[in-house]
């Protein structure tokens, strides 16, 4: 499932594989990035959510492993890779049922 609105979205799925923490920067900020499974086009291909979270709240995100059902608010944020443009979900709120 999945709500946007102007550049903020709320998206629940099930969890593709486990979540990954990082320390990055010069302040070794803590940062998780995890993706879900969030529904089907009609044409039956999967629409995946590509999700980051900072600080405090990326440790408790970091306990997300593959299949955990995974709810998550936050806003959206594009960017360029080989020529692609991908759209992220940068979270300000993440829960999940293991």
């Amino acid at each position: 499932m999945q709500i946007a609105s102007n550049n903020m979205a709320i998206v629940s799925g099930y969890a593709i594989k486990d979540a990954e923490l990082k320390h990055v920067g010069a302040k070794n900020s803590a940062l998780c990035e995890f993706c879900l499974n969030v529904g089907k086009r009609k044409d039956t291909t999967t629409i995946f959510a590509n999700c980051k979270i900072w600080y405090e709240n990326a440790h408790y995100a970091a306990n997300i492993q593959k299949g955990d059902m995974v709810l998550a608010a936050g806003r959206l944020e594009s960017r360029e890779y080989n020529g692609k443009t991908y759209t992220d979900l940068i979270c300000d709120y993440v829960d999940f049922v293991p």
